[in-house]
């Protein structure tokens, strides 16, 4: 009997031990496989203080001409903002002109504080669409609206363009608290992509090495991911369909900056912003009216709660709107159709319309800087 147990205790000891082995040998894999990833982006932030973007040279079809996103932006002070553009640019970013002015916006004209009383001015927010990655200013769907918008008004239009590449929602609320209201608009818009939930480009400290991080066990976030996958196909969500990051892969000074959570968070503090302010806010968040269920409910929130103006509205996403197959920013037709969503946008929903000048029509367009 006593042989018997004994022979029991030891195999379970060592199915025990097999399964420690093979616990310890899925770590090292996958910490082996971390340890071959490519440094996230993170990591760099506070290395773009030492570079300088390559000066602007006459046309930015040279390689070696071309700033990075390190090259274009520094580390902020402004809290959730993390960087900003650098001011003072003239360089070439994704083979098109990029400058900037004294404040870091991009721009080819002075923004004038306080606001002149002729102008009708928008604030857009938004990441690298918004900013208009690879695409010359003129060509931007916030330069194409204000242009269109002037034609029809007679009034001088201008689209303050507050976006930046990597940016969040959480950035763009602390954007339009820290910079946009000072420039008086008459509209905020904002525009919404689906990696909006997720970590910055950029964070203001190095995230650990993943693969060297003794708090992190790979094994065990993949098993609660896989839980957390089977869980979604019977849980009901009414935010469902906005995907966010695993919580534990995000360092915990920045959790709060992503996920649904920090979405409708960033939403309500643009919403308490410009509401005192009498001044209309506009999410282009993606919705059609084929959209039911989660969405509806989240769009019937932002609405009737928030008071927040959100039209139906695709930004292009097809071939023929890319810049290339390995850039999927939208390129100069991609643009122009993106604005002319925009403006039926501003019509169904009867805002961001400056109203038309009595008598002979105002200059539409400010002096720009050469």
């Amino acid at each position: 009997m006593g042989s018997r147990i004994s022979r029991v205790a030891g195999n379970v000891a060592l199915s025990v031990a097999a399964a420690l082995l093979c616990a310890a040998g899925a770590e090292m894999a996958l910490r082996l496989l971390a340890w071959r990833e490519p440094s996230p982006a993170g990591q760099d932030l506070a290395r773009t203080l030492e570079r300088q973007p390559p000066p602007f040279r006459g046309d930015c079809s040279r390689p070696e001409d071309q700033a990075a996103l390190g090259d274009v932006v520094r580390p902020s002070s402004l809290p959730d903002l993390i960087y900003e553009l650098r001011p003072d640019l003239d360089t070439c970013f994704y083979g098109a002109r990029v400058r900037t002015d004294a404040a870091g916006v991009r721009t080819d004209r002075a923004l004038v504080r306080p606001k002149p009383p002729d102008v009708y001015r928008i604030v857009l927010l938004g990441d690298s669409q918004a900013f208009g990655q690879g695409v010359e200013l003129s060509d931007t769907f916030g330069e194409l609206v204000a242009a269109d918008l002037a034609r029809r008004s007679g009034r001088t239009v201008e689209v303050v363009n507050l976006g930046v590449d990597g940016y969040n929602t959480v950035q763009e609320a602390a954007t339009l608290r820290h910079k946009g209201l000072a420039y008086e608009p008459d509209c905020v818009t904002v525009l919404f992509v689906g990696n909006d939930l997720e970590l910055p480009a950029f964070l203001q400290a190095p995230r650990p090495d993943r693969a060297v991080d003794p708090r992190r066990s790979f094994l065990l976030e993949g098993l609660a991911s896989l839980r957390r996958a089977l869980s979604r196909r019977t849980r009901s969500d009414p935010f469902e369909p906005l995907t966010a990051p695993d919580p534990s892969s995000v360092p915990e000074e920045y959790r709060h900056m992503v996920g649904v959570d920090a979405y409708r968070r960033a939403l309500a503090s643009m919403a308490r912003m410009v509401r005192p302010l009498g001044i209309p806010l506009v999410n282009l968040a993606g919705y059609s009216v084929q959209d039911k269920g989660p969405w509806y409910r989240l769009r019937r929130w932002q609405e009737d709660d928030l008071g927040i103006v959100v039209p139906v509205f695709r930004l292009p996403y097809a071939e023929e709107f890319w810049l290339s197959d390995a850039n999927r920013h939208l390129n100069p037709h991609g643009h122009r159709v993106a604005a002319d969503m925009i403006l039926a946008a501003f019509e169904d929903s009867g805002v961001c319309l400056p109203s038309p000048v009595s008598g002979p029509a105002a200059p539409t367009a400010r002096s720009r800087v050469p």
